[in-house]
């Protein structure tokens, strides 16, 4: 049996959306596909045009928020890189192994992206920890890295398994 090579890339897929980000996807994509829509409808003279605007708007917000969302997490030494279901990786150098974090750190001012469609993504900002950026699905499995950009925060399907092998690799 060969050892396994500990310093080879590890991906984690993200946690699927926890219960909080269903509900308030869902009323985002009610609102913006349906209400605004229909009440750009039925305003005015102008209407269908309106409707039409707000609709195509909707919808490009609704796939950015989607398309920043973390889909994986990569663990390559003491590189951690986001990957987005859309946009591309971003890539951090872990200045320590990460931790898990207490699911009330989900609860900052936002300043960028997605507040909890289809997860959180962006800069934001909490009193106690200050700024952070989030790429993370489930509130009940964040862990936080200590990284070149300041705290990035992130939740692994498996936030244990992502521990161990952030520990390991860093040693």
């Amino acid at each position: 049996m060969t050892r396994r090579d500990e310093t080879a890339t590890r991906t984690f897929t993200a946690a699927p959306l926890d219960r909080p980000t269903r509900v308030v996807t869902f009323a985002v994509i009610v609102l913006f596909i349906v209400v605004l829509p229909i009440v750009a409808l039925t305003g005015n003279r102008t209407g269908a045009a309106s409707g039409a605007v707000l609709g195509t708007t909707a919808g490009l917000l609704l796939l950015g928020a989607w398309g920043f969302s973390p889909e994986a997490y990569e663990l390559d030494g003491a590189t951690l890189r986001i990957r987005r279901r859309l946009f591309g990786s971003r890539a951090f150098t872990l200045r320590k192994p990460p931790k898990r974090a207490p699911a009330t750190l989900g609860l900052g001012v936002r300043f960028g992206l997605s507040g909890g469609v289809f997860g959180w993504a962006g800069t934001f900002w909490q009193a106690g920890v200050g700024r952070y950026h989030a790429y993370f699905t489930d509130r009940s499995r964040l862990v936080a890295c200590e990284t070149d950009h300041g705290l990035v925060v992130v939740s692994p399907a498996d936030p244990k398994a992502f521990l161990r092998s952030a520990k390991r690799t860093m040693q």
